[in-house]
């Protein structure tokens, strides 16, 4: 994603600060509910609970995923245009 010497356009990074916002949340979700489980989740029902809201976790990011492949295909994510060097 970068060009010679490590420049990186201005919208690769945006890219790459999009992915980031767009997948954390619901990793986070996924995350501390997994923790809250093994921790906290003492009957099947509690269990079974926590699990359908790491589904819809699960489901909602690849969602996200999907969008952003498609976005890419279709060529709107990275219009290449402005270039900035890359931070190290």
């Amino acid at each position: 994603m970068s060009g010679p010497a490590g420049i990186q356009t201005i919208a690769e990074q945006k890219l790459v600060s999009e992915i980031f916002h767009q997948l954390s949340q619901p990793l986070c979700v996924l995350e501390c509910g997994l923790e809250l489980s093994l921790h906290h989740d003492r009957t099947a029902t509690d269990f079974r609970r926590r699990v359908k809201v790491l589904l819809k976790a699960a489901e909602e990011l690849h969602r996200r995923l999907r969008e952003l492949r498609a976005r890419d295909e279709s060529g709107d994510v990275i219009p290449r245009r402005e270039r900035v060097p890359a931070k190290r």
